[in-house]
């Protein structure tokens, strides 16, 4: 009796575990997984196409703006240090900049979170009530 529940429940695992599992996370995985609605396929366009690009850019120059002002201003280069205090246009590019980068992203991202404000039609309605 239990070699034949044994293999019933092999059986049942082997049926039902397949198709639950087909899209489970991956070790190593990069990335979501494959979207299932409208609105997560434009999340991960969002993330892939937009955020993801202009992220990699920022990095990347901030990482070269330390490996100039390291090479630049080494001590062995500059024994006498520097008495500039102000550099207003510099100070008002950093403001502006960020906040234009964050403008243009916020565009689409609030475009994409109203899109999600509409709930649609449930397929199935359940009642629970606990005493």
């Amino acid at each position: 009796m239990n070699k034949i529940l044994n293999i019933i429940s092999l059986l049942s695992l082997a049926l039902f575990y397949g198709p639950a599992s087909a899209n489970q996370p991956k070790e190593w995985q990069l990335g979501f997984q494959k979207p299932a609605s409208q609105g997560m396929e434009e999340i991960v366009w969002f993330h892939d196409y937009m955020l993801l690009p202009v992220i990699t850019a920022i990095t990347v120059f901030v990482l070269f703006l330390i490996l100039y002002a390291c090479v630049r201003f080494r001590a062995s280069r500059n024994p006498i240090a520097s008495t500039t205090s102000h550099n207003t246009l510099i100070e008002v590019l950093w403001t502006l900049i960020p906040c234009l980068i964050l403008i243009i992203l916020a565009v689409p991202s609030f475009k994409l979170l109203y899109k999600q404000d509409t709930i649609p039609p449930a397929d199935v309605t359940i009642k629970a009530v606990g005493y």
